[in-house]
């Protein structure tokens, strides 16, 4: 009997065209916690930071052991082929393939179709992407709060904008330009200072004719990216900026952004590698500061890295 894994959407177990009840929400947790690490073995102390944070319960390896008890007893809905919980000296292992977790199917998708487009199979690496979306169900662990809850979806966000910033490439590359704005247009809002998004996307509207929007776009980055963090834009978005107003073309522009490319960690952030420079220090050089977490994944776009 086939079955899935769903963490994307609200946490529960489908087999057979129907979704069994996992239970309560701690147990629904406790169920991410070890499906989120399908196959690699979770230690308790692990396992009761992700379910109660800093605030376990008095005996919390007792309270972990019934969680476990019944999520062997939700799992019988995929009978004979249900994963098995198994326990080992002060750990648990979920036993089951990472591709039956639709997260770490999503993931993985969006890791692959990377590859793809590295080595020029584009068209292959679309159709990864479009699987991805296809497993994308809603926010990821609904209904459960929790800092390992917040951090898990914050991965996934990470993976959601570098899949829609490698389809955007796709796309431009294609000279699909117009493609690409919607594509790129619903995160813009969401991650302000990203330059590397915000590089795409002015590319993308200028080469759909949408110079003056574009213009904007670059504007507004560079005086949030001042008035937030305190240092200019980047090399790579100035350089896009200067190209527009200089009528460049727009194929030449995102060859000078280097946009689609990952850190090699299988998780892009999707933010611009260059160096910014200090407005308030003349020209010295200052590394760009890490991202801001992403609260949600692009639904039109697809861990293999534990959030912990």
């Amino acid at each position: 009997m086939e079955f899935e894994i769903r963490l994307s959407g609200p946490v529960e177990v489908a087999a057979a065209g129907r979704c069994g009840d996992i239970g309560s929400t701690k147990t629904r947790l406790a169920f991410a916690a070890l499906a989120w690490d399908a196959s690699r073995t979770v230690g308790m102390e692990t396992l009761i930071h992700r379910i109660w944070d800093e605030d376990p319960p008095f005996k919390a390896r007792e309270a972990l052991h019934a969680h476990v008890s019944r999520i062997r007893k939700a799992l019988r809905v995929a009978g004979g082929s249900a994963p098995a919980v198994v326990s080992s000296t002060n750990a648990y292992v979920m036993r089951v393939d990472p591709d039956r977790v639709d997260l770490r199917r999503y993931t993985s998708c969006v890791d692959q179709a990377r590859s793809l487009k590295d080595s020029r199979d584009d068209a292959a690496a679309l159709r990864l992407l479009d699987h991805a979306a296809g497993l994308w169900r809603g926010e990821p662990l609904a209904g459960i709060t929790g800092s390992w809850a917040a951090r898990l979806r914050a991965t996934v966000a990470e993976s959601g904008l570098a899949a829609a910033m490698l389809r955007a490439d796709i796309l431009m590359r294609a000279g699909r330009f117009a493609d690409a704005v919607p594509v790129l247009l619903p995160l813009a809002d969401e991650h302000p200072v990203d330059e590397a998004l915000t590089e795409q996307l002015a590319i993308a509207l200028y080469g759909s004719s949408r110079t003056a929007e574009a213009t904007r776009l670059l504007q507004r980055t560079r005086q949030r990216v001042v008035r937030d963090i305190g240092l200019d834009a980047g090399r790579r978005l100035r350089g896009v900026q200067q190209g527009i107003l200089s009528g460049a073309p727009a194929a030449a522009l995102l060859e000078g952004t280097g946009s689609g490319t990952g850190t090699g960690t299988g998780i892009s952030t999707g933010t611009s590698t260059n160096t910014r420079t200090d407005p308030r220090a003349g020209s010295t050089p200052a590394p760009q500061p890490p991202p801001p977490p992403h609260p949600t994944a692009s639904p039109t776009t697809s861990p293999a890295t534990s959030p912990g």
